[in-house]
């Protein structure tokens, strides 16, 4: 399982202008990000997770699990 932290995730993602550390965190939140985890009060991406994902948000909710 290796996990980057989410402002790593968007710093590959997002090359150029990027959208804000706050938006990326409330997309995770809301469950867009597939494999993204909050431990305590930090937002990781676990990359297996993200990988795996095939643009069906139902099918990433569950792999997140």
């Amino acid at each position: 399982m290796a996990k980057i932290a989410l402002s790593e995730w968007k710093k590959e993602n997002y090359p150029g202008k990027r959208p804000t550390l706050r938006t990326v965190q409330n997309w995770a939140n809301d469950g867009l990000i597939p494999g993204a985890i909050k431990v305590g009060g930090l937002w990781f991406v676990d990359l297996e997770i993200e990988k795996q994902a095939n643009g069906n948000k139902r099918i990433a909710r569950i792999l997140a699990a």
